[in-house]
């Protein structure tokens, strides 16, 4: 006599709304600089400190390929070891270092703080992700949306930074961003302990 196979129903696990909403913020703040007013600032940029059509074209690619192509390699490391302070790390220093940029005194000074800004963005978005996914318990497409939302509302709300502010105030109004920098380390960083609780449990959880 065949008998019939029962399949145990997964258990729901409801989100952590908190952590969610939290990693959806920081990626609204981190995406409304590195890829929302970086390419809108190209005019100030240009005029502020002359420079030639190729050069202003330039700074947008440091930006992009700094924030763009780092990301597979932070996400390579730290699947190896996660560092989950590279959350609070890296948004902390795309924000900085393009406040920054308001007072470079030079070209060279100038792609130096794009380049670290958009290295901060690629160290912030491995684990920005993994701590939405560990957040999101049995609905990861609902999680995941509410994280991506984050991300294109900045995207969206950044180049409206630049007549809201800089227009009154010239490049050097980009300083304003550091009080922000600053507030965002307490925002991030309230979710470290609990994303090392997590990593270290998964780890657990693979090991038996």
């Amino acid at each position: 006599m065949a008998h019939a196979t029962v399949h145990a129903i997964p258990k729901e696990v409801p989100i952590y709304r908190r952590a969610i909403y939290t990693f959806s913020a920081s990626h609204f703040l981190n995406d409304m600089v590195t890829t929302g007013m970086v390419p809108a600032l190209i005019v100030m940029y240009k005029e502020a400190l002359h420079l030639s059509f190729t050069e202003s074209s330039f700074i947008v690619l440091i930006s992009y390929l700094t924030s763009s192509i780092s990301q597979p390699l932070f996400g390579y490391f730290t699947d190896r070891k996660p560092r989950v302070w590279l959350f609070t790390l890296g948004v902390f220093l795309s924000i900085f270092s393009l406040a920054l940029s308001g007072i470079a005194p030079s070209f060279g000074w100038l792609l130096l703080c794009i380049a670290i800004s958009g290295l901060g963005s690629g160290a912030f978005h491995p684990e920005a992700s993994r701590g939405a996914h560990l957040a999101s318990g049995t609905h990861k497409g609902h999680a995941q949306a509410i994280f991506q939302v984050g991300g294109n509302a900045g995207q969206a709300f950044g180049p409206l930074m630049i007549p809201l502010l800089l227009i009154h105030t010239g490049l050097n109004g980009l300083l304003w961003l550091i009080p922000i920098a600053i507030l965002s380390l307490p925002l991030t960083g309230q979710m470290l302990g609990w994303m090392n609780n997590q990593v270290k449990a998964a780890a657990s959880k693979r090991r038996k």
